[in-house]
């Protein structure tokens, strides 16, 4: 069965980024040591506040992969290509605390798993109705790219351009990207069974995105992986840019599921029997129903794999595979969505990632808290050119956690970020100051919000028209 993608897929691609030095970096006028203050005018809770969560979006999510109604669809093409994530340099800085971090039971249930060419009963599970058989997690005895050809992998987390919140995928590099005919394959981590096959609306190269059930409840997704085993693509058949396939083909563990791509690949897991605590409203995701399921990938590996793929890893902080949700109710960390759009997927359209806003922590060091913009509020382009829309608070100052209806007004300072070169982690630039940050938590699940750029703390003492409502 064969329907469309939108084009809206490229959310899946990394934004790019240009890199900086200290050196390019344009001087500024010095700031003030204060930099994040409370303004006490709190706003008083109704009697009886009943938290509003935005209605389920009805319109089909573009990026979601659950099989639809079957129909052939015409898809405009995208030019949007991801990046290569440049070997990261592994650090050695002391592992904060994260206050939120997801807690994982240890404890695997025993699985039912599929056998390779048998075609098992179909079962409706958050991919919608697939082939599969039995529950409960797996352990992985191949990671999808061998140890000895990978270059660098990138934790979940990151916050950059159109991934406005934190990516729910690891990326994985291996050391011959952008080289055609390099030979090198993509592995099945376990026994399992492919559901479904999507090509990417990316017409330079082969580009395919691939769901694997390895029971009902346990799923992983391969994103911009090169052609499919030529068994597998028999079933497929030849796909339009754009277009998917859902079936059932099984292969087994080790086994060859596709060519490795000239680029950068995603991977991601997903336990049904597990949902992360830090998404308040799960219903504002139901076009994306995996991604409140999305576990830190290296928790499925066994020693002596897991420390050989670790090794290329710069997150020391657990969960080591990164952390995207962060939501804490009543608090102003986690992800947030302009009032009325339907959460995540923003009634479908294009530019969803427009509506959303996320303050949470630099995947590498969560010590950091980030703002990350989807709205246009007027920062220059060039004001920080390895931003991509996250921007750092002058000093860390005002862990977001801790802010709640109780602190009425709240101004941060916004400062840009550094990489001081190709593959290096970012840091603050506190002499860069991008503008000022006014926050104000109205009920536990309503913000006001609104930047003013290029001005500082001191000058503001209330929001203007240009302020947004968000919820979630």
């Amino acid at each position: 069965m064969k329907v469309g993608i939108a084009s809206a897929l490229v959310c899946f691609a990394l934004a790019c980024a240009s890199e900086v030095s200290p050196s390019d970096l344009a001087e500024t006028a010095p700031v003030p040591s204060a930099v994040a203050s409370v303004i006490p005018t709190p706003v008083p809770a109704p009697d009886n506040p009943t938290p509003t969560t935005p209605p389920a979006s009805a319109s089909p999510n573009p990026n979601a992969d659950v099989p639809p109604t079957p129909t052939q669809v015409s898809e405009p093409e995208s030019n949007d290509e991801e990046q290569v994530e440049p070997s990261p340099v592994p650090q050695s800085s002391p592992t904060p605390v994260d206050p939120t971090a997801t807690q994982i039971p240890p404890a695997l249930n025993t699985p039912t798993p599929p056998v390779a060419g048998t075609v098992p009963l179909q079962t409706t599970t958050i991919f919608g109705p697939v082939e599969c058989e039995g529950t409960g997690r797996v352990t992985f005895d191949h990671f999808p790219l061998d140890a000895g050809i990978i270059s660098s992998i990138q934790p979940m987390g990151d916050m950059s351009g159109s991934h406005v919140t934190p990516v729910d995928h690891i990326y994985i590099t291996h050391d011959s990207a952008d080289v055609p005919g390099h030979g090198y394959e993509v592995v099945m981590p376990a026994d399992g069974v492919v559901v479904s096959v999507g090509r990417m609306p990316n017409p330079n190269r082969p580009d395919y995105r691939i769901v694997i059930a390895h029971t009902c409840t346990l799923f992983t997704t391969f994103i911009h992986v090169g052609s499919p085993v030529e068994e597998l693509m028999a079933k497929v058949g030849e796909l339009e840019l754009g277009s998917s396939w859902y079936g059932a083909h099984a292969i087994q563990a080790g086994q060859k599921l596709a060519d490795a791509s000239t680029n950068t690949m995603d991977f991601m897991v997903h336990d049904a029997e597990v949902t992360l605590p830090g998404f308040v409203s799960p219903a504002l995701y139901e076009n994306e129903p995996w991604k409140i399921h999305t576990l830190d990938p290296f928790d499925f590996y066994d020693e002596p794999l897991r420390s050989a793929v670790l090794a290329f890893n710069p997150r020391t902080a657990e969960p080591v595979g990164g952390k995207i949700d962060y939501d804490i109710d009543g608090r102003l960390v986690g992800n947030w969505f302009v009032e009325d759009t339907n959460g995540y997927t923003s009634d479908g359209r294009l530019n969803y990632w427009e509506t959303h806003l996320a303050i949470a922590y630099d995947y590498i060091d969560p010590s950091m808290p980030l703002v990350s913009i989807g709205a246009d509020f007027g920062i220059p382009d060039n004001a920080c050119n390895v931003c991509a829309g996250a921007f750092a608070i002058k000093g860390n100052a005002l862990d977001p956690a801790t802010i709640s209806t109780s602190d009425g007004l709240v101004k941060y300072e916004l400062v840009g970020r550094i990489r001081p070169f190709p593959g290096a982690p970012m840091f603050n630039d506190e002499s860069n100051s991008i503008g000022v940050m006014l926050v104000e938590m109205l009920d536990d699940r309503t913000l006001r919000f609104e930047v003013i750029p290029g001005v500082l703390p001191e000058s503001l003492t209330d929001f203007t028209d240009a302020a947004l409502i968000y919820t979630r």
